[in-house]
C-alpha cells in the first residue's frame, strides 16, 4: 500500500504518492531482505524473523494454544517448513521448553492418530499459506468442497498449524536463519492435479498477492461452519 500525502495550495489540492523503497526496511531503514507485496512492507532480516514468529504465535493461540504439559509431535522432513517448525517449537518463539517428538515415516493412519498413539497431545503441522490455499482451491475445482467440511478426527491429537498464514518464501528464509541445518527442497505434489493447482495459484498470486490469504480464510470459514453443524 502506498501512503498518500495531501499538499494544500490555494484553491488546489494535490495528492502525492510516497514510494516505499523495497531495498530498505519499513521498520528500521536497514537493508531489506524481502518485500511483502501483500502488505506493502519491506523488512530486514531481524524484523522479518520477528514478523514470522509473531504471526506463528498468534495462530497457535488462536488454534487453542500450547501448554507446559503438552507433548508435541511433528512429521519427519528436511524441507524448509519442517525445519522452521522444529526451530519455532524449540523454545525460540514459544514460552518454556516443550517436549517435541518426531514421528516415524508416515503410515496408513492419519498423522493425528499416529501422534496420539505415540503419546502426544498435539500434532504440529508444518503447512504454510500456499498449502492451505491450494487445498481449498483444489477441493473446489474437483467439485468436492465437502472435503473442506470434514471435522477433525475425534480419536486423534489436537492439530495446530503455526505457519498457516505465512507464505512459503518467508518460512524458507526463517528456516535458513534459525534451523539446525540448511533446508532442503520442499517435497512436490504427488498428484498431477494438485501440482497443476499449486502452479496456477502461484502464477495468479504474482498479480494478486492477497489471493492465497483469501482462499485460506474461505477454508477457515467453511471449517467453522462444519464445526457448528456437528456441534
Amino acid at each position: 500500500m502506498k501512503p498518500a500525502v495531501n499538499l494544500i495550495i490555494p484553491s488546489v489540492t494535490y495528492s502525492v504518492v510516497i514510494e516505499q523503497d523495497p531495498k530498505r526496511c519499513n521498520r528500521c531503514h536497514r537493508q531489506a531482505v524481502l518485500f511483502q507485496a501483500y502488505s506493502g512492507r519491506a523488512l530486514c532480516r531481524e524484523h522479518l524473523q520477528r514478523d514470522v514468529e509473531r504471526r506463528a504465535r498468534r495462530e497457535v493461540r488462536r488454534q487453542g494454544g500450547l501448554r507446559p504439559g503438552d507433548r508435541i509431535a511433528v512429521m519427519p522432513g528436511d524441507g524448509p517448513s519442517a525445519i522452521a517448525l522444529r526451530a519455532f517449537l524449540s523454545g525460540r518463539a514459544v514460552g518454556g521448553r516443550l517436549s517435541v517428538l518426531t514421528l516415524q515415516a508416515p503410515s496408513s493412519l492419519p498423522p493425528e492418530v499416529e501422534a496420539l498413539r505415540a503419546g502426544c497431545t498435539v500434532l504440529a503441522d508444518a503447512s504454510v499459506l500456499e498449502d492451505t490455499a491450494a487445498r481449498v482451491l483444489s477441493s473446489v475445482l474437483r467439485g468436492r468442497p465437502c472435503d473442506l467440511l470434514a471435522p477433525p478426527s475425534p480419536v486423534g491429537a489436537r492439530v495446530v498449524r503455526p505457519f498457516v498464514r505465512v507464505p512459503a518464501a518467508e518460512v524458507r528464509l526463517y528456516a535458513a536463519w534459525v534451523g539446525e541445518r540448511p533446508p532442503g527442497e520442499s517435497g512436490g505434489h504427488a498428484d498431477p492435479f494438485d501440482r497443476f493447482v499449486s502452479e496456477e495459484l502461484a502464477r495468479h498470486s504474482e498479480r494478486h498477492p492477497s489471493a492465497p490469504f483469501s482462499l485460506a480464510r474461505l477454508g477457515e470459514v467453511l471449517s467453522c461452519l462444519a464445526k457448528e453443524e456437528n456441534g
